[in-house]
């Protein structure tokens, strides 16, 4: 947050702030979580904490809640999970203050994309092995594109060379790189969430902090978060983890226990 402005953004009609105290500490409190109250899974951060134009949503209006910030303060307590108990505390405030509510969802951000992409393109630069030496990086069509291009800008004609090298410049708004990286990055991103493991479970500290709770992947956001902050975690995407209440004992039993993660079809499409 960066000044007051952006507080009462936060903390105004339709925006919940909740919040963990210790007797020992009752002015600064141990982790917070921040909520918008919307009529749909948003999958765009920007439009939850920029200046609305237009009136928001009434409370009675709104059918789904997003936890789009969850902070912890003290980094003594980092070990401990207090962001799932918030989370639970949470959803059963929510339910009895505003009954219309029936979905809970994220809006997270996936803060070690990018180093792990550029970790596999440094390997499959220098030793042609990945993490998935069954699963190329790359699809066929994927390597034509980037030949072909490569061709038409004078480029090295390797095509992992040059994926480094686009994704190292401002394409935001190329016409032509834009539709690619989108499809790319999002196959890479479902890829990276799901397959991308640590003794069983995500490699992703965020995605695993909520497959533990019992989330589901639900949706890969492109250009979710464009700030400067996002760029550099993850060329700007966000995921959604769908929290179905029905769902969240099985899926948390099924990923601790036998390292299953739960899957959305929209980002199972995505899965090799």
């Amino acid at each position: 947050m960066e000044d007051w402005h952006d507080i009462k953004r936060r903390i105004g009609e339709g925006r919940r702030c909740y919040a963990f105290f210790h007797s020992c500490m009752k002015s600064e409190p141990l982790v917070f979580i921040e909520v918008a109250l919307t009529k749909s899974i948003t999958k765009n951060v920007h439009e939850l904490t920029q200046i609305q134009t237009s009136a928001p949503i009434k409370e009675s209006e709104a059918n789904t809640a997003i936890f789009y910030a969850i902070i912890s303060t003290q980094e003594g307590l980092s070990g401990v999970d207090l962001g799932h108990l918030l989370i639970m505390e949470v959803v059963k405030k929510i339910q009895q203050t505003v009954p219309n509510i029936t979905t809970f969802s994220t809006l997270s951000p996936i803060p070690g994309f990018r180093k792990w992409l550029e970790t596999q393109l440094a390997l499959e630069s220098n030793t042609a092995t990945t993490m998935f030496p069954e699963v190329p990086l790359l699809t066929k069509e994927e390597v034509q594109f980037l030949e072909t291009y490569a061709a038409s800008a004078s480029l090295d004609t390797n095509p992992i060379t040059t994926l480094k090298d686009i994704l190292n410049k401002d394409w935001s708004n190329d016409q032509e790189l834009e539709p690619f990286l989108k499809k790319l990055l999002t196959r890479l991103t479902a890829r990276y969430l799901v397959n991308s493991r640590k003794r069983g479970l995500a490699l992703d500290p965020v995605a695993n902090f909520h497959l533990q709770n019992g989330a589901q992947v639900y949706s890969i956001n492109w250009k979710g978060n464009i700030s400067p902050q996002g760029m550099r975690q993850s060329y700007g995407l966000m995921v959604n983890y769908l929290y179905n209440l029905p769902d969240l004992k099985d899926n948390s039993s099924n990923y601790i226990m036998k390292h299953q993660i739960s899957v959305s079809d929209a980002v199972r499409q995505y899965i090799p």
